[in-house]
């Protein structure tokens, strides 16, 4: 979203979100930053209410990477279903 150009390829926007608590927590673990640091990162991009509100789909990633597997899969077969509905 953070580069409108690419918005007229897109036929729909998934997201997948967390809280922003979590967000950064993730990020300084996985990227070894300072928390002021992901904070300034995160202050550059679009916030995530407005991330939400252009998504056409949403996985919320607020448990274990099982359960966020099941998530991306029902979501999956629902895209192959309208997929398969597309010209």
């Amino acid at each position: 979203f953070e580069s409108p150009r690419y918005l007229n390829w897109m036929h729909r926007t998934l997201v997948v979100d967390c809280s922003e608590e979590d967000q950064i927590a993730r990020t300084m673990q996985r990227s070894n930053l300072e928390k002021t640091t992901v904070e300034k990162i995160m202050a550059q991009q679009i916030s995530r209410g407005e991330r939400l509100s252009l998504a056409d789909d949403v996985i919320s990633n607020d448990s274990d990477l099982a359960a966020l597997k099941v998530k991306v899969d029902l979501l999956h077969h629902q895209f192959l279903t309208i997929a398969a509905g597309s010209d």
